[in-house]
This record gives C-alpha cells, sequence and structure tokens, in this order.
C-alpha cells in the first residue's frame, strides 16, 4: 500500500512505475506537493567510478508562487553541475561510496 499523504501523491502502482521510468529517463526527478501542499523538491543522482548511482543530491522549498517548470529552470542546472563535479571526484577515488 502507498498512502495518499496530499490529493498528489501517487499512490496506485502503474502510476508510480510510470513516474520511475520518467524520472530515469529525464535524468531527474520532481516531486511536486506529493508530501505536503506547496512542498517542490527536484533531485539529480551522482554517479560513481562505475558510473553506477552511488548518491544524489536534492533541493526542497515551497514553491507557492513559481511553475513547475520555472522551478525546474531555477535549480536543476546548478544541481546538475554540482552533481558532474562530484561524479568526476568520485570517478578519480580508488574506491566506490560503501551504503
Amino acid at each position: 500500500d502507498f498512502p495518499k499523504l496530499t490529493r498528489h501523491t501517487i499512490s496506485d502502482k502503474k502510476k508510480l512505475k510510470k513516474a520511475i521510468l520518467t524520472t530515469r529517463s529525464r535524468g531527474y526527478a520532481m516531486v511536486d506537493q506529493q508530501l505536503e501542499i506547496g512542498l517542490r523538491s527536484v533531485a539529480v543522482p551522482i554517479t560513481g567510478r562505475r558510473g553506477n548511482v552511488v548518491c544524489g543530491i536534492s533541493v526542497s522549498r515551497f514553491n507557492e508562487d513559481v511553475s513547475v517548470k520555472e522551478s525546474t529552470a531555477m535549480y536543476l542546472p546548478a544541481m546538475q553541475d554540482a552533481s558532474a563535479k562530484i561524479g568526476a571526484t568520485l570517478a578519480n577515488m580508488n574506491q566506490d561510496l560503501k551504503s
């Protein structure tokens, strides 16, 4: 079961799978009011030296006055740049991060 925290929470398994596949194909996640009304988050993966995802970074904020598109445009480029720089640093390490 996937509890609905807000009216925007994806609680249907098929819709959740579709959202995960969309996130994977575009390379970042956007969560819009699924945890709390007004709260929006953008997240990007960070890859290790083998190219596998080892961690991620995210930004969350209340965006009542900004659209999803504007919010993504505000944060995504800097986050992707930071992710690439961290990933490059990890690629030069002798081993990947352990979970």
